[in-house]
């Protein structure tokens, strides 16, 4: 199972203005607060708790997010990205923040598992989130899985997204993210060409 989260980091400066120190005290739990030593560690652990919870959702759908029942008890800078993990209702994961010069995506995966594949992709600015994400998620089938004319997206509107193969009778799950004009997907490494 698999959560990510894409940040446009463009916007943080139009976003900041509306989230002032009174909105992180309700997100960000005590135990949290000191992880949050510049504005771009409050946004990753805001973009941890939006994975962790599509991760979890796909347990129980029905459940609303609740960002304090996320906390993120490690966030560590490394040379190849930022790492850490987050404690959500169900359990505790590994979370990867992958930071490039206009956007930050959070990658969050079951304990265990190996890291999730991931790509991104600017947004058509003709195109709707939704769809962009799902033309994104279709050429990710084209380019990385095995046999890719054999599996088919299925990605209800406001449901959860996975890749099935219908013969095989084989879903995988997967995940989408989009935020100002860039998209994002990502799925099991394992299944990977």
């Amino acid at each position: 199972m698999i959560g990510t989260d894409l940040i446009d980091r463009r916007a943080l400066p139009v976003m900041a203005v509306r989230r002032s120190q009174r909105y992180w005290n309700k997100v960000l739990s005590e135990a949290e607060r000191p992880l949050a030593r510049k504005a771009l560690h409050r946004w990753a652990m805001w973009a941890a708790k939006e994975s962790a919870y599509k991760l979890e959702a796909r347990l129980d759908a029905a459940r609303p997010f609740q960002p304090k029942r996320y906390t993120t008890l490690r966030l560590e800078e490394r040379e190849s990205g930022w790492h850490g993990l987050i404690r959500g209702v169900q359990g505790t994961y590994p979370v990867a923040w992958r930071l490039q010069a206009d956007l930050m995506l959070a990658l969050c995966w079951r304990a265990g598992d190996p890291a999730p594949r991931w790509k991104t992709s600017p947004r058509p600015t003709a195109q709707s989130p939704g769809l962009a994400v799902r033309s994104l998620m279709q050429q990710v089938v084209q380019d990385y899985f095995p046999d890719p004319h054999s599996w088919c997206l299925q990605a209800p509107r406001g449901g959860i997204p996975s890749v099935v193969q219908p013969n095989h009778s084989r879903s995988v799950p997967v995940s989408f993210s989009h935020h100002g004009t860039y998209v994002a997907v990502a799925w099991p490494a394992q299944l990977c060409l």
